[in-house]
């Protein structure tokens, strides 16, 4: 009766050994196979050329790696949508290994895409804009109508509005954007609806670090001043202006700490600076 049990734990102990051996064999090779090809199912609105050139790893001749292109299917299907095809749907893929006569295995990709229906541009509507004239805004869009939706092209249009505003001072500006898709018509209108807020100004300046350094002087050499309208964009460029003086040991963006007081509208800089070493003289 013991030798049969000793006989059992050694049968299940083997059973499992081979079970993880399998186990880790099967992810080795899931990531490290070569990939034979790469074919996609129910696409229309694009080739099979173009959309394998939006896979950088997994592609014909590359790798297989099964995160990898998890995350490139997920870029793929962003791109779909971009152009239009707002429901498409990429994935799962179908992954199958194939012996290649003195090569070993090889991975034969499947993708299954679904696209759905084309949306295009339909009205763009610019509202509560006051710093700006909304036509302006509106000539900022890289949207017209009848061409293709696209979030990110809408997404990138707000980046640009927020870095228009932000250069006036208006540091707490929102937008929000209301997509009103028309199912039937295959038309998405858009609007975008603005909270400018109140413009902010440059408050105090100061300096944190090496008492030696001459205030008065070291503020002259920036490009916005106490009560000048805050512009993010000129700190980042006093910072690039400063170090080719090479007066001060180089700063970065993380040496100016930023304070913003929304109950009187202003922003305080503090500059971290410290003096250049002079080389020592032999």
């Amino acid at each position: 009766m013991r030798s049969i049990s000793c006989a059992l734990r050694r049968s299940v102990s083997g059973a499992v050994t081979a079970f993880v051996l399998a186990a880790c064999a099967g992810v080795a090779l899931a990531q490290s196979v070569p990939i034979l090809s790469v074919t996609f199912e129910g696409n229309k609105a694009f080739d099979a050329t173009q959309l394998k050139s939006q896979l950088r790893v997994n592609r014909d001749g590359g790798w297989y790696n099964p995160e990898s292109l998890q995350a490139e299917l997920r870029t793929l299907e962003g791109f779909l949508q971009n152009a239009g095809l707002l429901r498409a749907k990429v994935g799962p893929a179908q992954v199958e290994y194939r012996a290649v006569p003195g090569k070993g295995q090889a991975a034969v990709i499947r993708v299954p895409i679904s696209e759905g229906p084309r949306y295009t541009v339909g009205e763009i509507q610019v509202r509560n804009a006051q710093v700006f004239k909304p036509s302006t805004l509106l000539q900022m869009c890289p949207l017209r109508a009848g061409q293709p939706y696209s979030r990110s092209k809408i997404g990138d249009w707000r980046e640009k509005m927020e870095d228009a505003y932000h250069t006036m001072g208006y540091v707490r500006v929102e937008m929000s954007v209301k997509e009103d898709i028309h199912e039937l018509k295959g038309v998405v209108d858009c609007v975008l609806d603005f909270k400018e807020g109140n413009p902010y100004r440059v408050g105090k300046i100061t300096l944190a670090g090496d008492e030696s350094i001459n205030r008065s002087e070291f503020k002259r050499l920036l490009l916005l001043g106490e009560g000048s309208p805050y512009n993010p964009e000129l700190v980042s460029l006093s910072i690039q202006f400063l170090n080719t003086l090479r007066t001060y040991r180089p700063l970065s963006e993380s040496d100016v700490e930023i304070r913003i007081d929304d109950a009187h509208s202003t922003v305080d800089l503090v500059f971290h600076v410290a003096l250049a070493r002079k080389p020592s003289s032999e």
